[in-house]
């Protein structure tokens, strides 16, 4: 028999409380015989091989709960020799989830999946066609051209980034809301308003409880008007534009709308594209140009998630 006895030695027992993580240590003994390898006996001493042959009692390893705590975990196990045949073991514990970023949700003794989200306001940027000014005036040149290419400017919106311990994690969430934007109302924002720009888990451990450290991050582009357009949301915009223009054709009272390449004055097909109205015709000088919207996103409910 190699170890003669494991005991627990009174002069470890430290701890360590405050408002955001508790730390405690205890302190173990382990005494060899003169069976065994001398070389070898740190090793037994740090592992599970270390057990009292008569009282049962063990050093505790790795992630191991602590017997009044569960959420009490060992974090730390140091070893240093008293003498060829002793060795101490200091173990550490600590509630403090390494997942967790947020210091006020290190509270005490308590179960990750019950602890306060981490959410992290952000902001995501894009670039998108600009086509006219702040005061609503169309970018144009002085023969109503506008520039081409045109004008990119970047714009700056709200989004959320959450994450949160769960006891389960469903794969057809990565299939389902990856990319895709609300159907329903969410944290105040109407449909087509927010957009799931990731989605993910990573499997953590605590002690002998696994839970998943699952993120969301949401983007948000509420509907508003300018210049009397409306604009936001996440569905895929056009000028309505374009070479071809609709047009009547034929003598009155037989006269048929067909579609035919727009012409300037002279009966020369334009060399940049006209603004068209709603229906395709050819605006009118001076009007607003019209935009086309087209829904490309899968639309589902965010509330199956539970992030509100």
């Amino acid at each position: 028999m190699a170890i003669e006895s494991v005991s627990l030695e009174w002069d470890g027992d430290l701890g360590d409380d405050d408002a955001t993580s508790a730390t405690y240590c205890e302190r173990y003994r382990v005494v060899f015989d003169n069976t065994d390898d001398p070389r070898v006996r740190k090793l037994i001493a740090m592992s599970a091989a270390a057990i009292d042959p008569h009282t049962g009692l063990q050093v505790p390893k790795g992630f191991s709960q602590h017997i009044y705590s569960p959420w009490l975990i060992v974090r730390g196990r140091h070893i240093r020799p008293l003498g060829p045949m002793d060795f101490e073991i200091d173990i550490e514990y600590s509630n403090r989830a390494d997942y967790c970023t947020n210091e006020a949700a290190a509270a005490q003794f308590i179960n990750p999946i019950d602890e306060p989200w981490d959410i992290e306001y952000i902001q995501w940027e894009f670039t998108d066609r600009l086509d006219y000014d702040m005061d609503g005036k169309a970018i144009v040149n002085a023969n109503r051209e506008p520039p081409d290419p045109n004008l990119q400017e970047e714009f700056g919106r709200l989004g959320v980034r959450i994450t949160r311990a769960q006891e389960f994690w469903d794969n057809r969430f990565m299939d389902d809301y990856a990319k895709a934007v609300n159907s329903d109302a969410f944290w105040g924002y109407a449909p087509d308003e927010c957009f799931m720009n990731r989605i993910g888990a990573r499997r953590m451990r605590m002690g002998d409880f696994f839970f998943w450290q699952a993120t969301f991050e949401i983007l948000f582009n509420p509907f508003r008007t300018v210049n009397g357009i409306t604009i936001g949301g996440f569905q895929r915009r056009i000028r309505h534009e374009g070479f071809r223009i609709k047009k009547w054709e034929g003598a009155a009272g037989s006269s048929a709308i067909i579609i035919a390449e727009a012409t300037d004055d002279e009966g020369t097909r334009v060399s940049q594209p006209v603004l068209l109205d709603a229906e395709g015709w050819e605006l009118e000088e001076g009007q607003p140009a019209t935009w086309l919207d087209f829904r490309t996103k899968r639309r589902v409910s965010f509330a199956e998630l539970a992030l509100e």
